[in-house]
């Protein structure tokens, strides 16, 4: 199953698409990115802080939101 991963920072790459199991899979690798930004950050590049999960339903085109990653390391799941 096909999820994006949306980061708000450029040390964790801005935007991808990924191929996982389940949407756990998809969370914990989004949340362990997070966790493993160098700081301080390389390059002057800036730290992301938050990560959104999609997953696609049928296509690239057609996502539905999964989860949150906040800057405080909570994760909120779609109810």
């Amino acid at each position: 199953m096909f999820f994006t991963i949306k980061y708000n920072g450029t040390t964790v790459k801005g935007v991808y698409y990924q191929k996982y199991k389940s949407e756990l899979h998809a969370v914990n690798a989004a949340y362990k990115a997070l966790q493993k930004q160098p700081y301080p950050p390389e390059n002057g590049c800036e730290l992301s802080t938050a990560a959104d999960i999609f997953r696609h339903t049928y296509s690239l085109n057609d996502k539905e939101y999964v989860a949150t990653i906040n800057d405080q390391g909570e994760i909120s799941f779609d109810e």
